[in-house]
């Protein structure tokens, strides 16, 4: 079974790992890009613009139904999106929601996509998406997380962070180093192509 596209969650402190890694994404990478922020509202304004400069694969701002084709799909914070058998990318609540990316990985799962989540470093707070990862994992999803001391958030490497959360629950199948994450996703696909 091949993959559909690539999930990246983000959460508070997510967004300086993501500028470290989008550029590697380019016209040769051949899986859409679905980034889910569980950021706080007003904040998602200055991410998208920092955002599309760095990014080399076009880029689409998510918050009306649109169609999945190979680019990079980021959604306004808060957001909840799902997909569906079309291949259309539906809000499905406007209203901020803080588990937004476990709402999303469990769409997935019910409409049978096989994404590869890649959690990055982040503030783990009360409604994390722990909950999704933990489904996505019984459901042979591969997760591929940041190393805990690879962030380039200083205070995230001493405090109790996401991927930490991640790594102590076991809810993942891949740990990396955030300049390593692009190579990992591509091992993750030709490892299930053989």
């Amino acid at each position: 079974m091949n993959y559909d596209f690539i999930l990246i969650g983000l959460t508070s402190g997510g967004p300086k790992a993501l500028y470290s890694i989008i550029e590697k994404f380019d016209e040769s990478f051949n899986l859409p890009i679905i980034i889910l922020q569980n950021l706080p509202v007003g904040f998602d304004k200055i991410f998208c613009e920092v955002f599309a400069e760095k990014a080399k694969l076009p880029l689409e701002i998510v918050d009306k139904e649109t169609i999945l084709e190979n680019k990079i799909y980021l959604s306004k914070a808060g957001l909840v999106l799902s997909i569906n058998e079309n291949k259309h990318i539906i809000v499905t609540n406007y209203k901020y929601q803080e588990n937004c990316i476990t709402e999303f990985i469990k769409n997935c799962i019910k409409q049978k996509f096989k994404p590869i989540i890649v959690c990055l470093s982040g503030v783990l707070t009360k409604n994390d998406p722990l909950d999704g990862l933990k489904i996505a994992k019984e459901n042979d999803i591969p997760i591929v997380v940041q190393k805990v001391d690879d962030d380039p958030n200083l205070i995230l490497r001493n405090e109790t962070s996401l991927p930490e959360a991640i790594i102590k629950k076991n809810y993942y199948t891949s740990i990396s180093k955030l300049n390593d994450i692009p190579q990992t996703i591509l091992n993750i696909i030709e490892k299930n192509e053989k």
